[in-house]
This record gives C-alpha cells, structure tokens and sequence, in this order.
C-alpha cells in the first residue's frame, strides 16, 4: 500500500486507475484526461465513442433544429382569446409554403391547447415539427444510453 496525495492507495489497475481501501466509489485519482469514477470502480467518460456515435450527425442536427425552430418565438398579427401568444418560425414558414386547405381537421397540438386541431397542411407540418424533433432526441439518447451498456473493456460490441 502506497499514499497518493495524503490518500492511501490500495492497487493501481492496469488503466492507471488508483483505488483506495477507504474509497468504495472507485478510483481516487485518473490523471488529467479522466474525471471520477463510478461505483464499481467503472470510470466515466467516453471510451468506446458512443457520444460521437449518437449525436454527432445530422439526425441530432435536424432534431434540435425542429425543436428550436418549433417554439412559439414570433408574434402573431392577429390572435384570438385562448390561442397562443405566438407562433413558431417553422410553423409560419410551413403555413405559407403549404396553405391547402384538407377536407377534415386533424390533430394540430400546441402548448396552450395540445387537443387542437387544423384543416390546413402548412398548419399542422408546423405545429408537428417540434414533436418530431424531440422524437429525434429521445432516439439519439437511447441509442447513446444502449452503447454505453454494451461497453465493455473499453470495446463498444455495438456497431
């Protein structure tokens, strides 16, 4: 047993992580690429490139994009008692590029009124598009999270 610090180092892994007898949360020290570790002395971090493999493409991109894109940012010119303040540019842009009228209303949820509904296409591709995204997000989140599990040894067995 050697002391690192003032702390008592117990064994060193063959990574370089230092465990301590005192320290049931695993290692006490990483170096300077690492940050803490997790119970069972697993260290965090990235080691197989998962967040890389989750969120860094244009899917991720497109997501976020439709979710900022979709919020309720731009004043409406008109609006009526128990409708929303504002609208989204996403949904102003898609009410002037699509404005066929369909013969049936359907579902078209804002924040104010998530039961609402429209006859216009523009309408509601707009007012889908900040769903969509977040759809996109909890996708690239769970595909993150399953890499994450699969990690073994520093080797992601998922492609």
């Amino acid at each position: 047993m050697g002391m690192l610090g003032g702390n008592p180092v117990v064994r060193i892994d063959k990574e370089g992580l230092l465990y301590s007898s005192g320290n049931p949360y695993g290692p006490i020290y990483q170096g300077p690429s690492r940050t803490t570790g997790l119970p069972g002395g697993k260290p965090l971090g990235d080691p197989c490139g998962c967040f890389r493999k989750a969120f860094m493409d244009w899917e991720t991109g497109a997501g976020a994009g439709l979710v900022a894109g979709g919020q309720p940012t731009t004043r409406k010119r008109f609006r009526q008692p128990g409708t929303s303040k504002g609208t989204s540019p996403i949904s102003r842009g898609l009410s002037r590029a699509f404005p066929q009228k369909l013969p049936i209303s359907l579902p078209a949820p804002t924040t104010n009124k998530p039961s609402a509904k429209s006859n216009k296409v523009g309408r509601i591709l707009g007012r889908w598009a900040p769903i969509a995204g977040w759809g996109v997000l909890i996708y690239d989140t769970g595909v993150y999270a399953n890499c994450i599990a699969e990690c073994e040894d520093y080797e992601c067995s998922v492609p």
